[in-house]
C-alpha cells in the first residue's frame, strides 16, 4: 500500500489485521509492536500459505522493515505501507525482486471530504478489498 503522508496506509493494515483475527482461516503466529507505539509485524498461517502485514512505512523505519521483511520469506503474501518513494520504498521492491514477488500496488482511499461517513465507507471497503485479495491469492474461499 504506497501513498504520500497520512493518507491512511498504516491504518488500513491495522484493520486488515483485525479482520485477519476475526476470520478464523487465518491462524495467527505472531503479532509485534513496532518501537513507535503504532505500527505492527502480523504474521498469519493459513491451510495455504502464510500472509504478513507490515505497517511500519516512514522514512526512518527501514532497518524495522528489513528485518521484518527478513522473517518472511516462506510467506505467501505480504501487505506492507509506503511512501510514493523513498528508502522504504526502494526496500519493499527489491525484496519482491529478490524473492520473486509479484507486486500489487495500492494506493489507500481518501478523501478530502469532511464526511466521516464517507470516510468509513471508504476505509471499509478497502480493508474488504484486501482481505478479498489474500483469500484469492491463497485459494480460501
Amino acid at each position: 500500500m504506497r501513498g504520500p503522508s497520512s493518507r491512511g496506509k498504516s491504518t488500513t493494515l491495522l484493520s486488515l489485521i483485525e479482520a485477519m483475527e476475526r476470520d478464523p482461516y487465518f491462524r495467527k503466529i505472531t503479532q509485534e509492536s513496532h518501537p513507535n507505539g503504532t505500527d505492527k509485524f502480523y504474521l498469519a498461517d493459513t491451510d495455504n500459505g502464510k500472509v504478513a502485514v507490515i505497517t511500519a512505512g516512514d522514512p526512518g523505519e527501514g532497518y524495522a522493515v528489513s528485518s521484518y521483511l527478513s522473517r518472511c520469506l516462506d510467506v505467501r503474501v505480504i501487505f506492507a505501507a509506503s511512501r510514493t518513494r523513498g528508502s522504504i520504498s526502494e526496500i519493499l521492491s527489491e525484496f519482491a525482486i529478490a524473492n520473486d514477488y509479484a507486486v500489487i500496488d495500492t494506493a489507500p482511499m481518501f478523501t478530502y471530504s469532511d464526511s466521516e461517513e464517507l470516510s468509513v465507507i471508504l476505509h471499509n471497503t478497502q480493508v474488504a478489498s484486501l482481505m478479498t485479495m489474500a483469500e484469492y491469492i491463497l485459494n480460501l474461499k
